[in-house]
């Protein structure tokens, strides 16, 4: 399991706040949902049941009444035009694809303003007031598929040409995660991490959001950046709220608040 303790003394971490003022801040609407793999799909998946997955996220968005959605990727293959439809007409949404994605239908996906809900690599979104960059998917093995599943497989030259773009963001959204040092022997070195961590480096931003990566969330330090992976699977279920305002970020699962925690301005 990748969650972090709360017990782990974290300097970026915050006291708990007043359910209070969290009811405020959540009836105002000045928050951002974030959620990554999904997986939406008519099937099994070690034994968890994955048909409910849209409604689940419907019932957490009508919960949380926040301004907008950031869904990093592995949303699923049963969405249907249909679908999308009923979750834009709740939220905004602001998606890129991870590995296992109805890509045609993504694609096709719209906001209720016309805007199209998936980013392209290197793309820059101000959502509430924060500048939010994105790059899709994960990269290619060596020797492996360009794509896999329908779903395309990105290049290292992908990942870091998108570099000079999102210099100077607020939030740097990927589908793939970086390796973190409490991840231990979990997860073998690879060229995808390589890469990331260059992206980090060069890129910089106060707060990186990603998935991929199995088990509930991991929230973190890597250099200057505040590190938050999501996983909203049916297993785990969780998402963060970001708050644009006070640059905090609250750690849901279902309806409970498990953690909090926030991230720094741009410098």
């Amino acid at each position: 399991m990748l969650q972090k303790s709360p017990s782990e003394e974290e300097p970026f971490l915050l006291p708990q706040i007043s359910s209070e003022w969290q009811e405020n801040l959540v009836e105002s609407g000045q928050s951002i949902m974030i959620i990554s793999d999904l997986h939406y799909e008519q099937t099994y998946h070690h034994g968890v049941w994955e048909g409910e997955a849209r409604d689940w996220l419907l019932g957490m968005v009508r919960s949380a009444k926040s301004a907008s959605l950031i869904a990093l990727g592995d949303l699923g293959h049963a969405w249907r035009a249909v679908d999308w439809k009923c979750l834009t007409d709740l939220v905004p949404v602001h998606a890129i694809y991870g590995n296992h994605d109805n890509m045609e239908v993504l694609h096709s996906a719209r906001n209720n303003d016309g805007t199209r809900v998936l980013a392209e690599d290197g793309e820059v979104r101000v959502i509430g007031g924060l500048k939010v960059g994105f790059i899709n998917g994960i990269m290619a093995k060596k020797g492996k598929t360009k794509v896999k599943d329908g779903v395309p497989r990105q290049s290292a030259e992908v990942f870091l040409s998108a570099v000079a773009k999102l210099v100077g963001v607020d939030v740097l959204a990927t589908h793939a995660s970086p390796y973190l040092p409490e991840y231990g022997s979990r997860y073998h070195a690879s060229d995808e991490f390589e890469v990331l961590d260059q992206v980090l480096t060069q890129v910089n931003p106060p707060l990186s959001v990603s998935g991929h990566l199995s088990g509930p969330y991991t929230l973190s330090k890597l250099r200057d950046t505040t590190i938050l992976r999501i996983d909203s699977s049916p297993a785990e279920r969780h998402y963060a709220l970001m708050d644009f305002g006070t640059r905090q970020i609250r750690i849901m699962h279902d309806h409970d608040q498990v953690e909090i925690g926030s991230f720094a301005e741009f410098s």
